[in-house]
């Protein structure tokens, strides 16, 4: 997916989680796979922001999905 496909996915997540944003890494894009995103959250503990991420990626993969198309998931913290 190109930016303007990907920026209103990320608005509808942004609208329907609290303390959440999603950063696309537009300087990485790739045709194969379009851009890298972050996710950034602000709860108060570690297991509440793994809760919001892992409701705001299936929120983003059911949006993506509708549009027939896929996300791929790769854990920043599992690449250091």
């Amino acid at each position: 997916m190109v930016e303007s496909e990907v920026t209103p996915l990320i608005e509808d997540v942004e609208k329907a989680f609290a303390d959440i944003y999603l950063k696309p890494l537009v300087s990485e894009f790739t045709p194969a796979y379009g851009p890298p995103m972050e996710i950034l959250t602000f709860p108060e503990n570690e297991e509440a922001c793994s809760h919001l991420i892992e409701a705001a990626v299936r929120f983003l993969e059911n949006a993506v999905g509708s549009r027939r198309r896929r996300i791929i998931i790769a854990d920043a913290q599992q690449n250091e």
